[in-house]
Formats: structure tokens, sequence, C-alpha cells
């Protein structure tokens, strides 16, 4: 075979025409900038994994999330945290969480109320790092939620209107005397492929004449070869199955331009073809994939022809962009390739391929694969109204396309037409990532949001009252709590303040303030973690079969009696948190608990007559604490930060006029104490018996949010039948989710056993698992098994 592909090489560069090839790399300027730019973009990218792709309302939705490298999808340890979001077809995000991220890995979960009505959503996840790109970019997938107890407002029958043809040029454009394929893709509202057929015609005098016939194929794509004549009137007829005009508009036709094809060699080589009038002319060729420039070279244009002759075993699988550069460097041709990955073989075998009802399940997972792998498992009932998208299509496909693509899946079924199809795909959605004029400017696109490596970023900005922003000041945010827990940001140029925090350290209420010690007039304004801008999208309408009726009856009353006999343990069973009590300054010079003394009616008097390590002074009726320097055995003549369940206090007199009887236990640190820019000339800390603040009203120039931290973990509710006892008991158990596992690991080539118990319900159950190696290499395997009564 290689002994061929010489000969053949030889053969084409005897005639004259010039065949560059991959290994002998020529640079010209754009390749630098290009490079430069793709070094600024967001190198993550996230998939998750659904535990079904169609729950109904009163169930948990499950989820595993991936966090992996675009470029050699290896696993990702830059984000800390997740957004997951599902959007209604309003774009309103309806639901949303935080999800922590450790070694790029992580798992949530959504209870879906039964105010959601029947219909289609966009589930949609990203980290913060990753909103420095386009929205389109992120994880997105379509989510049917069936409301079982709502009537639905979904139509009984979808009326395909507003059909839309499009054809789309292989390279870009149609010129005059060149021949070019050509793709058609023909879609109703929704996106979905429409059978249709046509023909280009060609006027010659009162009569029109075929030039070329076609008809659409899967998915409502096919494509044809046309060639164009100067001064010559075409048109474009185009008809659905059912024999209606469907509009269409013919590309302009240009008198002279640049086209392109590219054709698989299928013995590991991309044949890309050039034509144009131009003599005497360079053009230029870039190949990039997932952040990474593949290829550049130039061919010097000879009879109006110039070919490359790409070698692509080193390619990265998946979608790659072909550009095509004239002598000023200006895009005149793309197309985007698709190279099909050598997937991994990933097994999973149940034990047996029936089971009973209550008994046990054994799965086991072989990762075929030379390096370690971690999958997520879910095992649910067979009625599903749509399927899920697999890591595979995900990671090689729609993660790297514009929009909803129809049924992504099918591309690696190994159906015998899916390649021709991949094909078709790629030509009729020629999107990327960016413009080129935004490379070819040189610019550096600024980045508004950094990524959260060790905790997730509450951020803001400290204005003045004119809502001007202030730079170079410092703001406080704690969370009122018997657990003292303080961070402090300092404004940057634009007066914004970012607080990083680590772990789960927050309640639902946070308290924002800038430092009124200093400036008295300055105040905060907060932002929103999640993002507000949203991909586009096609809300498909769920049509709902008099056949679905049965299992949808089923799926409520299952939910319904997980509900009332399982509610606890279903949705309020979470892992283990550790409860570190210390505060954030670590173990106090002094510490005083109030209730071991004599319990004085005002807070003045505490202060005064046990406290040794702060003095209490009052000047024009304004008390003022002064905290005493241990190591210099003097008092500092700073004011001490003074804190009530971790809130900075700075009006004292509102501090002294609380009930004492109300304080637990008052810390002092008698040095002083850096944290973040604030060095404090020691710390006053009192603590309340129920971490409210004892009743104190936060000052009004301070910002109290209902936060919404990280999603406590809840631990997935999988009853367990060892006794004759359990298996008996009347108890119902209707789960139709048997089993989700955000967190197998399996070594390089092992295997693994899992092990979980049927319910009450009988039918097919599917077994779908996504992983990914610590090589990169994503893998997804589907099984079934049946239970019986």
């Amino acid at each position: 075979m290689r002994f061929n592909i010489k000969i053949s090489i030889l053969i084409i560069l005897l005639c004259g025409i010039q065949l560059p090839l991959l290994h002998a790399q020529q640079s010209f300027a754009l390749v630098g900038k290009l490079n430069s730019y793709l070094s600024r973009t967001s190198n993550e990218k996230l998939f998750v994994h659904l535990s079904r792709p169609d729950p109904v309302t009163g169930e948990l939705l499950w989820f595993s999330v991936f966090s992996l490298d675009q470029q050699s999808h290896q696993p990702l340890t830059l984000s800390s945290v997740a957004y997951a979001e599902l959007i209604d077809a309003s774009g309103n995000p309806v639901l949303k969480t935080r999800i922590p991220l450790s070694g790029g890995r992580g798992q949530g979960s959504m209870y879906l109320p039964a105010t959601l009505n029947t219909g289609t959503y966009l589930f949609r996840c990203y980290t913060s790092w990753m909103k420095n790109t386009d929205p389109q970019w992120w994880y997105n997938q379509s989510v049917t939620v069936i409301n079982t107890v709502k009537a639905s407002d979904q139509p009984e029958k979808i009326v395909r209107q507003n059909l839309k043809a499009s054809l789309f040029p292989e390279g870009g454009q149609l010129v005059a005397g060149l021949t070019s394929r050509v793709a058609l893709h023909v879609a109703d509202q929704f996106g979905t492929g429409i059978a249709a057929s046509g023909a280009i015609l060609k006027k010659t005098g009162l009569k029109s004449d075929t030039v070329v016939s076609f008809r659409t194929g899967r998915f409502g794509m096919t494509s044809f070869l046309f060639k164009p004549l100067s001064n010559t009137d075409y048109s474009i007829v185009l008809n659905d199955y059912r024999g209606k005009p469907i509009p269409v508009s013919m590309p302009v036709i240009q008198p002279a331009g640049w086209v392109m094809s590219v054709k698989d060699t299928l013995s590991g080589y991309y044949k890309i073809s050039v034509a144009t009038k131009s003599e005497d002319e360079r053009i230029n060729l870039i190949i990039h994939c997932r952040g990474k420039v593949l290829f550049s070279n130039s061919a010097r244009i000879k009879s109006g022809k110039a070919q490359f002759l790409v070698e692509s075993k080193d390619w990265p699988d998946g979608i790659s962009h072909l550009t095509l550069f004239d002598t000023e460097e200006m895009p005149v041709a793309e197309r985007l390739v698709f190279k099909m990955p050598k997937l991994q073989t990933l097994d999973v075998i149940p034990g047996q391929s029936t089971y009973a009802t209550r008994s046990r399940v054994s799965l086991q997972i072989q990762n075929k694969a030379l390096s370690d792998a971690g999958y997520s498992v879910s095992v649910y009932r067979a009625d599903s109204l749509k399927s899920g998208n697999s890591i595979l299509s995900s990671l090689f496909l729609t993660s790297d396309l514009h929009g909803n693509i129809e049924d992504p899946d099918y591309y690696f079924s190994g159906h015998p037409q899916a390649a021709a199809d991949l094909d078709l795909l790629m030509l009729v959605n020629g999107w990327r990532k960016f413009k080129w004029s935004e490379v070819r400017s040189g610019k550096i696109k600024p980045i508004s949001f950094l990524p959260e490596l060790t905790g997730h970023l509450v951020e803001g900005q400290i204005v003045d009252q004119a809502g001007k922003p202030v730079p170079g000041k410092n703001a406080f945010l704690a969370s009122p709590g018997k657990r003292a827990q303080l961070f402090v940001a300092h404004s940057d140029s634009a007066g914004r303040i970012r607080f990083e925090v680590r772990g789960d350290m927050l309640s639902n209420k946070v308290i924002v303030q800038p430092d009124l010690s200093v400036d008295s007039l300055l105040r905060v304004e907060m932002k929103s973690p999640f993002s507000t801008a949203i991909p586009e999208w096609t809300f498909k309408p769920v049509r709902l079969m008099p056949g679905n009726a049965a299992f949808l009856k089923d799926r409520s009353l299952a939910m319904q009696v997980q509900d009332i006999f399982h509610e606890e343990e279903t949705f309020y069973n979470y892992k283990p948190v550790s409860a570190d009590s210390t505060p954030f300054y670590g173990t106090p010079d002094e510490r005083y608990f109030l209730d071991d003394y004599t319990r004085f009616p005002v807070m003045e008097e505490v202060m005064r007559e046990y406290v040794k390590g702060v003095w209490v002074r009052k000047r024009k009726d304004q008390f003022r604490l002064m905290v005493v320097d241990r190591l210099k055995n003097d008092v500092f003549s700073e004011n001490p930060l003074v804190l009530l369940d971790g809130v900075p206090v700075f009006d004292i007199n509102k501090l002294f006029e609380l009930d004492p009887t109300k304080i637990r236990r008052l810390d002092v640190l008698t040095r002083r104490y850096m944290i973040g820019a604030v060095r404090a000339a020691g710390i006053v800390s009192y603590t309340s018996y129920n971490g409210d603040m004892a009743g104190l009203t936060p000052d009004g120039r301070s910002v109290t949010i209902d936060y919404e931290g990280l999603e406590r973990q809840r631990e997935f509710y999988a009853p367990t039948y060892t006794t004759l006892q359990a298996r008996e008991s009347r108890i119902p158990d209707r789960r139709q989710l048997l089993y989700f596992n955000s967190a197998v690991n399996v070594s390089a080539s092992g295997q693994a056993t899992l092990e979980f118990y049927s319910s009450d319900v009988s039918g097919k159950f599917i077994v779908e698992v996504n992983g990914i190696s610590t090589s990169g290499n994503p893998q997804y395997s589907a099984t079934t098994f049946e239970v019986s009564k």
C-alpha cells in the first residue's frame, strides 16, 4: 500500500502538480497570529452523563460531570466548580446548581418540581473559565421532561412548517466555469431533516433544461456536482415529499474565486484540490483542530489548479478545520473534515440476561484500554421517549459543531452509510469558533472570567454614592454562623472584587460589605456567577403518542409511590460533611465562654470586668475597642477587627446594645493578623448561640444575598434485599432508575463488578456506561437485561 501511494505521488508530481506534504511544513505570518489567538481560548471541555434522557417531574435527575482538556481529552483538574442549568424554551433558567469538581470529576442532582411543564429543555453545564467562550461551545443537551400529573400544553400533532432549505458549496462559493460539490440540507422549524427532491434548471430561450437533479437522504441531506457557466440564468426548484414547494435561494455565482474539494484517500492522506481562474499565485492552507495548528503550507497555482496531499495519521480524532488563504492572507475557502476515532472497546456484561424482582443484579465492566479509566454508570427502565448522547458523539462531534445535531450517536453506530452522511454533516455545518478578522488583527481578547482553581469565586464591584467604580479598596464577605469564616478582596482598577471561597464554607445567607472603617460612603454591588448568555437552540415540542400512555401512567405511579414511602432516603440522603468548627483565625489567644462567668446585663460590663485582652474606651458617646499587644506589652492604637458570628462590625455602639445573654463565646487575638490586604490590630470575635448575629441588623451599606452555594452531595438511594424479611416486605419499591454511580474506577486492562438490587418493576432495563481513560480515550457501552416477576 505504501509503495502504491509513493508511485501515485510521483506520477502527480511528474504531471506538474505541486503536492506539499504535512511533514514539510511552511509557516506564514497568519500562523503565528492563529497560535497566539488559540492559546488565549479556553482549553476546557465538559461532558455530562445524565441518569436518563427523559425524567418525570417529582424525580431526581442525576448527572456526572467530566472535565477534560479540549485537545487531548485527558481529565483536566483546572476547575473546582461546574455550573448546571435547566433552561426552558423561553430562555429562562428554571433550575440551577453548582457542582464541586475534584480531579476533573463531579456528581450532581436536580429535583424536578411539579411546576415544570411537559416539554423539551436545554440542560447546559459550564465552568467559570469556559464563560470566556461562546455558550454554543459549552456542554448543551436537550432533555425531555414529562409532567405526569399536569395536563400537557404540547400539541397533539407537530405541524411541520417554515421548511428551510440551504445550499452549501464545498469551500464556500460557486465560481463560474469551475465544478463544485454542493451540499443541500432541508429541515423543518425544529431542525428535523425533511425528505425532498429537486433540480437546478438552466433557462434556454422559452424553456428550462434540467442541469442536475437531486433527492435528500437521511436527516434531509444530500450533495451533487454542479458546474455553473457565465452569463447563464439558473433557477432551483425543490419540493417536499408531498410535492409542496419549498423556498430556496440559489447561491450567487461568482465570476472569479476559489473552489476547494477535499477527499479522504482512505490510506492515511487527505487530498485537498484547489481550482481557480487566477494564475501565478500562491495559495496557503491552514489546518487546525481543537486549539492546535496541525498543518500550514503553500502551493503555487499552475494551470488554474493546485493540490495538497496531507498525511492525517497524527491528526487528533474528530473535527478539523481547513482554510485556504490567498497571497494577501485573506480566507477564500473553508471546509470541515472528520477523522473517525479508533474506538476503545468497553465490555459491560450483566451476570444474567433475566432477573427476578427484588434480586441481586451484577454487572461486570471490562476496561480494555492500556490506561486507567473512570466511568459513570446508569441503569434505568427502557421506556424512554428519546436516547441520550454518548460521550463519543459529544466529545468528537456535538461539542465542536454549532446548534442541535439530529441523532448524533448514529454517526458512531457502524452503519454502512454513516461515514458518507458524516461527510455531508461537515459540509452543512461549516461553523468555526472564531472570526478570521479577529485573528488577523492580532488583538488579544481580554479574559473576563478567571478559572476557579481551588474554590468558587464570589464577584462584585465597589462603587461610590454615584455608582462609579472605586479601585484600591477592601471588602469583606462573611456568612453568619457559629464558625467564623471571613474572606477579603481588594478592588482592581475597575472596582471589581473577587472572593475565592475554598470548599463549601458558606451558608445560604452571605453578607458583603466594604471596609467602612476606611470610607463610610462606599457600597458594593454583587454579580451572579451564572451566565445570562443563551446559545442558539431549538426546543422541539414533545409529541406524546397514545402508545405512551401506559408507561407514562406507570412512571407517574412509581414517582408517587417513591415520594410517599421513600421520600427521606431518596431526597434527603446526603453524603457526610466534615464538621470543622475552627474559625479562620485558628486558635485564639484568649477564649471566654460567657456562661462560665457572671452574667452582666450589658455588654460594656462584660468587656470591662473579665476580658483582659481588650480595653473599652468611650469618647463623645462613641465606644471603641482596643486590643492589648501581648508581644510588646502595649496597646494597639489602631482599631481591631471586630466580628459577630464572623461578620465585621464597624459600629461598636450597636454591638454594645446587644443582650449579652445571647452571646455564647468571645475570642480575642492579641496580635496582628493578616487576612488578604487587611492588617488587623488584633481580632475580637463574638459568637452567638444560634449563629444569627444575636438579632443585630447588618449595616445598610452592606449587601445580604441568598447565596446558592455548592450543592450538598446526595447519596443515591438503592435498597438491599439480602434477607427474606426484606424481600417479603409489603412496602412497595417502584424504582425505575435502579442504579447510578458517577465514580466507577477501573485499572488498565482491568475489570470491576457492580452489584445492586432490582425493584418491583418488571421489564427491560438499559445499562449505560460512559467513561474516559487517563490517556484521553472516551469509552461508551450500552446493554440490556430483563426483570420479570
